[in-house]
């Protein structure tokens, strides 16, 4: 039986996964909007930079945080 990697490695990878998840959530949104002719106001292509902004920056904290 192979042994369990121990919960900080498991947190790691989850946070990644998430910061990656919410990052393409947000440029999901972002194509959504223009494809349906949003323009720089609407309302989608804020949130979508937002929600991708902070998946990348998540993303970023977490790969930084893996090079100590």
């Amino acid at each position: 039986m192979t042994e369990q990697p121990p919960p900080s490695e498991i947190y790691r990878g989850v946070t990644k996964a998430f910061g990656a998840i919410i990052a393409c959530f947000g440029a999901v949104i972002i194509i959504v909007t223009l494809a349906h002719g949003g323009n720089g106001g609407a309302g989608g292509l804020w949130i979508g930079l937002i929600f991708l902004g902070l998946g990348l920056g998540r993303l970023y904290i977490a790969l930084k945080a893996d090079r100590r």
